[in-house]
């Protein structure tokens, strides 16, 4: 499918979609409590139905409707293969969870996340008691074997999805574990986790997330959880409104864990005008100028942040490109490419992008099957001479299904599927 994006000057309001991250934590937990709760403002993206696939799979009764998802214990007999669709997250996390039951389970996928590395969760699942094997380090993977509680070292520098996996599996363990972490990737998305867990009535001690203390025999406590707003999807049009008039996004959380909260700072940084009012961001057009930005901890917010960057006056740099290469694409590769057919200045290096103020021009672009990429694409083609059309739009679904919906809200010129 395509989508064609006009110029268009922007002036509206829209609701932040429900977090994936937050969500798909959410989803986990409401299954380890083995009891009856619900999970509210749920999340319809494709990430989410996987995991909603997956605790099916695993035996629980799921009941969904748009505003909440009721969750039961299920009198099913467990399957042995576990879908995680493109899900890095599902992947990384649900190994863990799957293993407290010992039965013998392949976890597996489809498209790009077939090739993103699942290496590191090899040696500790194995330290834990569980047989793992991957595919030469990349999905699917097998496991079998009880996770028993004990002491494990983690290299978090790729992600830290595996980690957030066990500390969901191991405070269910007959007995006290340790995990030790080093180069840890996205510190933010572990207090996201922490965060989630002491909603669930978890406790786990740790120091400055280098070394977790879990406490075992605990239980997770049936609650109502309602999913919180989502930063990294509400950074496209708020990136908007600084490129090409005015956004307000409501249903933002000001306390939020969230890595991608730090958008804000970017665009104050570009000379932006943000405006915050309770849940509710503003953000309006200013004189904006080339910034300098450590997305190291917030990868996911790069692609709009080369958008914002293609419009400030100056070279802006962006560090942390490391991160970009086994994401839903070689994220980095994809940014340089699909800007510089649109006519932007862009050099990708190992560890930063540099980004040249400059008009674009629009055309053709391919999102690459990445729903970051064509979100930013679209935001990026609200400024420039002649729209852009994005080929396999429909990708957006990965994270914010109604993307499209929403930022025809916001413009004059709706956008509208291409002839």
């Amino acid at each position: 499918m395509e989508k064609f994006i006009r110029p268009a000057a922007i002036d509206g309001q829209i609701t932040a979609p429900p977090s994936k991250s937050d969500m798909l934590r959410a989803v986990a937990a409401a299954y380890l409590t083995h009891a009856e709760c619900e999970i509210l403002r749920p999340s319809d993206c494709d990430d989410a139905l996987a995991a909603l696939n997956i605790v099916k799979t695993l035996g629980a009764d799921v009941e969904r409707t748009s505003e909440r998802i009721r969750f039961a214990p299920g009198n099913r007999q467990p399957g042995s293969v576990l879908d995680c669709g493109e899900s890095g997250l599902c992947i990384r996390m649900f190994p863990s969870i799957a293993a407290l039951s010992g039965a013998a389970t392949t976890l597996t996928g489809r498209g790009s996340l077939l090739k993103r590395p699942i290496a590191m969760i090899e040696q500790p699942l194995r330290d834990l008691n569980v047989a793992c094997e991957t595919t030469n380090g990349l999905p699917p993977v097998s496991i079998r074997g009880q996770l028993h509680a004990g002491i494990t070292t983690i290299d978090a520098s790729t992600t830290s999805q595996f980690l957030t996996g066990l500390l969901m599996a191991l405070p269910l363990c007959d007995g006290d574990s340790e995990i030790i972490v080093t180069n840890l990737a996205s510190k933010p998305y572990i207090e996201m986790t922490l965060q989630l867990l002491r909603a669930f009535g978890i406790t786990i001690e740790h120091d400055a997330l280098t070394r977790f203390r879990i406490p075992g025999r605990q239980r997770y406590r049936a609650t109502s959880y309602q999913v919180e707003g989502d930063w990294s999807g509400a950074a496209f049009p708020l990136v908007a409104g600084a490129i090409a008039g005015r956004a307000s996004v409501a249903n933002l959380r000001q306390d939020s864990c969230q890595a991608d909260k730090a958008i804000l700072n970017a665009l104050r940084a570009a000379g932006a005008l943000v405006q915050i009012a309770e849940d509710v961001v503003t953000v309006s057009k200013g004189d904006l100028t080339a910034f300098e930005f450590d997305a190291t901890d917030c990868p996911d917010i790069f692609p709009p942040l080369v958008a914002l960057a293609t419009y400030c006056q100056g070279k802006t740099v962006i560090h942390g490109a490391q991160r970009l290469q086994v994401k839903e694409s070689d994220r980095g590769l994809a940014l340089l490419q699909e800007f510089t057919k649109m006519g932007g200045r862009v050099t990708l290096h190992e560890k930063r992008i540099e980004i040249y103020g400059n008009p674009l021009d629009g055309g053709m672009v391919d999102s690459h099957n990445d729903h970051r990429i064509a979100m930013a694409c679209a935001v990026a083609a609200l400024g420039s001479n002649r729209g852009v059309r994005i080929q396999q739009a429909e990708c957006v679904a990965k994270s914010y299904p109604d993307f499209f919906q929403d930022f025809g809200m916001l413009t004059s010129n709706q956008p509208q599927f291409a002839p």
